[in-house]
């Protein structure tokens, strides 16, 4: 009965820690970086995650996560950098080895289910003070940046759009009276990101999740309704939203004066520094030029004298990729995913939750540095780990009753000798 007790214990103060980790992602770097610890550590020291989480690391998205991590360490031996600046990017991708250790930790679906509404909270907080914000009611982050509360308007537009996705997939799969709560958190995040928030990305990112949940939700003919009307909806929302549509023709504007050749703007800069990146990967097309060389060389370099000699990473995941790890640490980062991609066909309940976080960060390394210097890495690591945590539950609940058939076959064979 004792150990019974101290199972439950751990497992409560496991929940506890994760449930409170996902709630501080989009809130709070400090206390999200001291639960980060925690959970950690409980999730490592308690004896019935053990054996979970050596299965983890020898599944294949384990051994893909361990090998981008090694080659990232190994890319130190041939990168110019300063050691602090390779110790401190090593430390930004280290969050791709704590997947496995996550994973043993969402065994239980209370905390599966438990986490999800935690984020859910925190972003309902965050669009609540961002509406605030923008009715000049409060003043919180950049001034004049209503979409900027906790974090910048480019991450918390992400996060917005990820959150409405996961409380329309609820109100989808909830037939009981707790679906309105989900329905009124997905139209209070579609709001914010609409017609408050001007985050670029999270607009692209919003359309897609949608048109993502249509699809896996309806049938065929449904889905065909139902995405004629939510264009048709975007569109409305589009002319109507002053946010939105300016946010959007400035883009527009910024391309055509790229293309005569003013690039001192938001797409320019964007575009030099890929630009740059691409130099880079051309110098040591194989394994880059090591990890921490981007910032180190764009100091020495000066490429963009208009932006200035302090730029950390050239605002695209999969550029930094190739010009500090090159091909090799380009396609680890692939097999990453990809590893993640084919093991969410495996999945059931969690299908849809991978599947759009996967696909959002896709898109979004696309123009920003995600995996390493963005907390958006630690949602796909820690949502990607959520939805394993169910494979997990599927592969102990196999075991014992394969266990079981295996006792009562024992047992079969005994009662026969001894008739």
């Amino acid at each position: 009965m004792k150990v019974i007790l101290s199972k439950q214990m751990w497992s409560l103060l496991t929940a506890i820690l994760i449930t409170s980790f996902m709630f501080f992602i989009p809130i709070s770097q400090s206390f999200k970086s001291i639960l980060l610890v925690c959970s950690l550590i409980v999730v490592l020291i308690t004896p019935y995650y053990h054996k979970h989480i050596r299965y983890a690391y020898s599944t294949l998205w384990g051994r893909t996560s361990i090998a981008l991590f090694v080659f990232i360490i190994f890319a130190c031996l041939w990168s110019s950098a300063p050691y602090p600046l390779q110790f401190s990017t090593i430390d930004k991708y280290s969050k791709i080895i704590y997947l496995p250790i996550f994973a043993a930790g969402f065994i239980n679906p209370k905390t599966r289910n438990w986490s999800i509404n935690s984020y859910l909270a925190a972003i309902v907080i965050t669009c609540i003070l961002s509406i605030l914000k923008a009715k000049g009611f409060i003043n919180i982050g950049l001034i004049g940046d209503p979409g900027e509360v906790f974090s910048n308007h480019i991450i918390t537009g992400f996060m917005v759009a990820f959150a409405s996705y996961l409380a329309g997939l609820y109100v989808i799969q909830h037939k009981e009276r707790i679906r309105f709560i989900y329905l009124f958190i997905y139209l209070l995040t579609s709001y914010q990101l609409i017609f408050i928030n001007n985050g670029r990305t999270g607009y692209l990112l919003y359309v897609v999740l949608m048109l993502l949940l249509i699809i896996q939700k309806l049938h065929m003919r449904q889905a065909l309704i139902g995405i004629m009307l939510f264009c048709g909806l975007f569109s409305f929302c589009y002319y109507e939203s002053s946010v939105m549509y300016e946010r959007v023709n400035i883009l527009i504007n910024e391309v055509k004066m790229y293309k005569q050749n003013h690039k001192e703007t938001s797409w320019g800069y964007r575009i030099q520094f890929h630009n740059y990146a691409k130099t880079l990967f051309y110098e040591h097309p194989i394994l880059g030029i090591g990890t921490g060389g981007f910032k180190d060389r764009f100091y020495q370099d000066n490429p963009i004298p208009q932006w200035g000699r302090d730029l950390t990473e050239p605002h695209s995941q999969y550029w930094l990729l190739l010009s500090e790890n090159g091909l090799i640490g380009f396609v680890l980062f692939l097999f990453f995913l990809g590893s993640l991609f084919l093991t969410s066909l495996q999945l059931k309940e969690t299908k849809a939750i991978i599947l759009g976080i996967l696909i959002s960060f896709c898109i979004g390394c696309l123009s920003d540095t995600l995996l390493c210097y963005s907390t958006v890495g630690y949602l796909l690591i820690v949502f990607s780990a959520l939805c394993f945590g169910e494979l997990l539950e599927m592969h102990i609940l196999k075991q014992a009753t394969e266990g079981q058939s295996s006792h009562l076959k024992n047992d079969g064979s005994i009662n026969a000798i001894t008739i």
